[in-house]
């Protein structure tokens, strides 16, 4: 029984071990069934399985893009009235406006020159600088309170599905690629391979080995 690995691709491999494991417990080859050389081609194609079907990204992309379209459209909103609304000098409180605007401004956000991990410290910074006594008391005075909660939370769900993202991606990274995993699953299934080999001439093993040694052929 001969099989050059190294011309099979991870996907023709992994089908091949799937066949050879699926035949060997049908029920007819009960000779084989528990025998530690396919117990160790079943342990290492599920490694190599788990490698080869794992996605490249966590998916979760899409999910943080939109939290952070969000934050940044409440972030926009207040800042759009803050401006509007330190230019109506008739108002008592259009000072408090002019205060916050300033504040909003001094930020640097709005732009898209920053990353995520960026805009995620400016937008809590400004978050804490808004909760400073002195902001806190303009913010009930315009009555922005309602609108500010709503940009906290906007960029506590951001963070938490930003963190979310980065546990996903950081598990994807730790499953070692098909390829550099493959070279054990060929091994076990050479040792298997081996054996039926050894074995062909004794009855028993006969019918199992002609039934493999086609699934090699056919790889």
């Amino acid at each position: 029984m001969k099989i050059t690995f190294n011309k099979i691709r991870n996907k023709e491999l992994g089908a091949l071990a799937q066949r050879v494991i699926m035949a060997s417990r049908e029920g007819k080859y009960t000779i084989v069934e528990n025998h530690t050389l396919l117990l160790e081609v079943e342990q290492q194609y599920a490694a190599f399985y788990k490698s080869y079907s794992k996605p490249t990204y966590s998916g979760k992309g899409t999910e943080v893009a939109k939290a952070d379209a969000t934050r940044d459209q409440v972030f926009r909103k207040i800042r759009a009235f803050l401006r509007g609304y330190k230019e109506v000098t008739i108002m008592a409180n259009y000072a408090d406006a002019e205060a916050l605007y300033e504040v909003f401004q001094a930020t640097g956000l709005g732009s898209n020159a920053h990353n995520y991990a960026e805009e995620t410290a400016l937008m809590k910074k400004l978050i804490e600088e808004l909760e400073k006594t002195e902001n806190a008391e303009k913010i009930v005075s315009l009555k922005l309170t309602e609108a500010f909660d709503e940009l906290k939370a906007a960029q506590k769900n951001f963070e938490y599905l930003y963190a979310e993202q980065a546990e996903a991606n950081a598990e994807l990274r730790i499953i070692p690629s098909a390829t550099a995993i493959r070279s054990k699953l060929e091994g076990a299934l050479r040792n298997y391979f081996g054996l039926l080999e050894a074995m062909r001439d004794i009855p028993e093993w006969q019918m199992i080995y002609v039934e493999i040694n086609e699934l090699a052929k056919k790889a």
